[in-house]
């Protein structure tokens, strides 16, 4: 049986005997124990209960010579069946090359209607030494690890705001608490010295330092769909990505396919999902134009896709160290240093970007994503067991598919069930 067809059971059990999985965290997930009552009741305010949501693995994924199993969390069926897929297909011409940077991320400290502006940014110029020093005293435990202020960087905005822009290297940490920490600290030394307070002392999401970039290779050959040659498959992933670059509409929607794989995987490893979705299309607007963050292209006989994505991830702090399945997958992943969550991340944003591409440009986005979504509609009928799949199979013949169709059939089905009992009888 393939992997997919397997019990939750025998998925785990599967993983576990290839050694991804190691007892304590295969116990862990067998259980799918939810965060301990005590953890969730801190985590957040009014806590009442606990959101659950699916988890799959994206099997076999091959990074720059590396295979791995990477967790994916989302609601949405075709995800990862697609990025499944589209893993298989480029592990059998090289998988993906990545290349990954942590330079840091940025701490803005902002004062507005400043008075003699000039002056007072020549002043916080000369203060550098002093502003090292204070923001090795507000987080000396960053220190210790290599870390700590690496630029500082005095602008002025507009007329009237002057900006002192802190790059922090928060090491294996995604760093949001570490760079306020730091940002209000040196904030309370430079409003003495400016003599007035600060407008606000925070970090940035938009991190150009942390840029992790993707690129695959495939012959055309390679993408042949039904009556549609390779050279064609490709030459119209090709077509629809320029058409992104001039079209907002269509460039939030191919967007949109690479989050679907990219912010699961994110949410896997318990990172900040809103950070990183405000970087990343902060990142696609950055020339003043909203744009695809991939690119396609034709060379020679070859499609070659490339993603750049800005991931500040982390890979202990905040929430990640407390809450158990986190870490399970961490260790699931191989991805305990989050340069790998980076790269796992940006492959998987591109994995699902060829998979909505070669799905849209050749039998549309609706086949293969609504006979999943049947299955959901079945379960939402009242099917149980056997009866799913059934009814997923079922509704795929259907010209018109929605619940009160879904519940007919299933009720006709067991009135059909019934009858044939009831003459096996007589």
């Amino acid at each position: 049986m393939k992997f997919y067809q397997l019990s939750r059971e025998q998925r785990l059990d599967a993983l576990k005997a290839s050694g991804d999985l190691d007892t304590q965290s295969y116990e862990l997930m067998l259980k799918n124990q939810p965060i301990p009552a005590e953890i969730a009741a801190n985590m957040v305010e009014n806590q009442i209960t606990q959101y659950a949501l699916p988890e799959g693995v994206v099997q076999d994924v091959l990074i720059n010579g590396t295979c791995y199993q990477i967790p994916l969390v989302t609601e949405e069926p075709s995800v990862i069946a697609a990025a499944n897929n589209s893993a298989k297909l480029v592990r059998q011409w090289g998988g993906f090359q990545v290349t990954a940077k942590r330079g840091g991320l940025i701490g803005q400290i902002v004062f507005d209607h400043v008075s003699d502006i000039e002056t007072k940014a020549q002043l916080l110029k000369t203060k550098a030494d002093e502003i090292q020093a204070i923001a090795a005293s507000a987080y000396p435990s960053i220190l210790k690890r290599g870390g700590g202020l690496r630029q500082q960087k005095v602008t002025i905005v507009g007329q009237d705001f002057l900006k002192l822009e802190l790059l922090v290297d928060t090491k294996a940490a995604m760093g949001a608490n570490m760079v306020n920490s730091i940002c209000e600290a040196v904030a309370q030394a430079a409003s003495q010295w400016l003599q007035q307070p600060p407008l606000l002392a925070i970090l940035s999401n938009h991190a150009l330092e942390d840029l992790t970039t993707v690129t695959l290779k495939l012959p055309v050959t390679a993408l042949t769909r039904g009556h549609l040659s390779g050279q064609t498959v490709a030459q119209r992933i090709v077509a629809a990505t320029e058409f992104a670059q001039l079209d907002i509409n269509r460039a939030v929607t191919h967007n949109k396919g690479i989050m679907n794989g990219a912010i699961g995987v994110v949410q896997g490893y318990g990172n900040d999902t809103r950070a990183i979705s405000a970087g990343i299309h902060s990142y696609a607007a950055q020339s003043g134009q909203y744009q695809p963050l991939s690119q396609w292209r034709l060379v020679d006989t070859d499609l070659i896709g490339q993603l750049t994505l800005p991931l500040p991830i982390g890979a202990v702090g905040g929430s990640i160290g407390i809450v158990p399945l986190a870490k399970a997958n961490q260790q699931l992943g191989q991805a305990t240093d989050p340069l790998i969550m980076q790269a796992q991340i940006a492959t998987i944003g591109l994995a699902s970007n060829l998979a909505a591409l070669r799905a849209l440009v050749t039998e549309g986005i609706q086949k293969g994503h609504m006979h999943l979504q049947y299955k959901a509609l079945a379960i939402q009928a009242g099917a149980t067991g056997s009866e799913i799949d059934w009814l997923q199979n079922a509704l795929s013949q259907q010209p018109i598919v929605n619940l009160a169709i879904a519940r007919q059939l299933l009720v006709e089905k067991s009135k059909t069930e019934k009858s044939a009992t009831h003459d096996h009888r007589n």
